[in-house]
């Protein structure tokens, strides 16, 4: 996974995924997935589904 980019679609889905079946943050999933921060994950996730992302606290 780390040799891919940040905005992969194959680590969004997972990301998306990771999110709604878990409790785990959006800024740990970025690490998690060298995705980079929960709030360029969130863009990602943004862009590439086509809804909105609520931010953690």
């Amino acid at each position: 996974m780390e040799q891919r980019s940040k905005g992969d679609p194959e680590k969004v889905r997972i990301a998306r995924c990771l999110r709604g079946e878990s409790t785990m943050t959006l800024d740990w999933i970025g690490q998690w997935q060298k995705m980079g921060t929960g709030g360029c994950l969130a863009n990602c996730l943004r862009k590439l589904q086509g809804f909105s992302i609520v931010r953690d606290p």
